[in-house]
């Protein structure tokens, strides 16, 4: 399959004309690009990520030479700091897939399914989250669910950490394709993410609890996974639920199945020396 174009968000594309406009010394010009991503502020006045920051430079690095694009590094003990928050991201995830094991989650599809046609839009918004295991911003978002050509499957459009990515991709879902496209569009706002989590999370996270009997919101991802995952895991998941996971949750940036299996099996294949870049790419994969 074809990549589309990938995305340069504006602040990367800033940092690509400073490295080709550079005259002299790159590397001055790389560590002034860098220290400068670290010291600003997002659009909403909030300190930017090492995280963010790792993103807009792997953006930037494929714009560029490779000897350039090396240039430009997170210090050494800011990177170090990313690593270890990702690891213990990691490790939560697999002790969260791993209690869902063994548990019976099954009696919530036919609750969910029921909550589609609530005529709360708290109930309909969890439902949805349990039966598609999208963000509660995701649903409350945009539409963005369309008819796919697999059976028991969407086209998804609407993922918020899409590390530029564009392109919708197939998830399967839990109840009637075409009755969740239409309660996603009952609930679909115009909010931005921040908009919608201070008007919504409080009343969520409150029935989640009551009505679910679910810990929190984001638990329902994690049970969606359990539920789906024996009836729609494919051989490029390797029978693994935190490789299947970060498929059909869309934690890599993948437009299909195939292609993500192809990686996952250069993954798994024996390891070759990988140069800075290649580095920094693989760990923004498990951002």
């Amino acid at each position: 399959m074809k990549e589309s174009k990938s995305y340069v968000p504006p602040r990367a594309a800033e940092v690509i004309k400073a490295m080709k406009s550079a005259k002299g010394n790159k590397t001055l010009v790389a560590n002034r690009q860098v220290t400068l991503l670290l010291k600003e502020k997002t659009d909403e006045g909030k300190p930017r990520t090492p995280e963010t920051v790792l993103m807009i430079l792997t953006k930037v690095r494929k714009q560029l030479s490779k000897e350039d694009g090396n240039l430009l590094r997170l210090p050494a003990d800011v990177m170090k700091g990313v690593q270890v928050r990702m690891k213990l991201r990691r490790d939560e995830k697999k002790k969260q897939y791993a209690t869902m094991d063994g548990k019976d989650y099954s009696y919530l599809i036919k609750k969910c399914v029921e909550g589609l046609e609530s005529s709360d839009p708290y109930a309909k918004t969890l439902s949805l989250c349990l039966l598609t295991g999208r963000r509660t911003a995701e649903i409350l978002g945009a539409p963005c669910f369309k008819k796919s050509k697999q059976a028991k499957h969407l086209s998804f459009s609407g993922q918020i950490k899409s590390k530029g990515l564009k392109d919708a991709f197939d998830i399967p879902v839990l109840g009637d394709p075409a009755q969740i496209i239409k309660a996603q569009i009952s609930v679909s706002t115009k909010l931005s993410n921040d908009e919608i989590n201070r008007k919504y999370a409080m009343g969520l996270s409150r029935l989640v609890k009551s009505w679910l009997a679910v810990p929190t919101v984001h638990t329902l991802r994690s049970i969606y996974v359990a539920l789906t995952f024996s009836k729609f895991k494919v051989a490029g998941d390797f029978n693994d639920k935190e490789v299947y996971a970060n498929r059909v949750l869309g934690h890599y940036s993948f437009t299909a199945s195939g292609d993500y299996a192809n990686k996952v099996k250069q993954v798994k294949a024996k390891p070759r020396k990988k140069s800075e870049g290649e580095k920094y790419d693989d760990l923004l994969s498990k951002v």
